[in-house]
């Protein structure tokens, strides 16, 4: 009884030893990579100058120390990858997803990131509102 005690106490403790910063490293092996798929719009009420896009995301830059994921997001025009831009992703461990806050003057907007396999899902957000803007499907590339 005692060392069934004992047991229990100690994968508790191992249990609560296990760190964020571990869990995220986890999950950072999940996402880092290429990712090939297309962004499409789903609200053109917010967004009307919003565009149909095959995307290219490549996801580097693990830091630790900032629990942040780099990712150089391109989409393709006329037959080569154009770079959008880049930005460092924050986990979140509740929901599992990899986000950024986009602040720009008069819009602020959320993109989210979810790994499943071989399978990456994301959505664009409007801050305010919650409404989605762009819905995210890619798949791993291998070259």
């Amino acid at each position: 009884m005692a060392s069934d005690l004992a047991l229990k106490l100690q994968l508790l403790l191992a249990f609560l030893a296990a760190t964020p910063a571990q869990t995220t490293f986890a999950a950072a092996g999940d996402v880092i990579g290429e990712w090939r798929g297309t962004s499409l719009c789903t609200n053109r009420q917010i967004a009307p100058a919003c565009k149909d896009e095959q995307v290219h995301f490549v996801f580097s830059k693990w830091n630790s120390s900032s629990g942040t994921m780099h990712v150089d997001a391109r989409k393709l025009v006329d037959g080569k990858y154009q770079s959008m831009g880049e930005m460092d992703l924050e986990y979140a461990a509740s929901t599992d997803t990899w986000s950024h806050r986009l602040e720009n003057p008069g819009h602020q907007a959320t993109w989210s990131f979810h790994v499943v396999g071989g399978e990456l899902d994301g959505t664009l957000a409007d801050q305010a509102s919650g409404a989605q803007i762009r819905k995210v499907s890619a798949k791993r590339w291998a070259q």
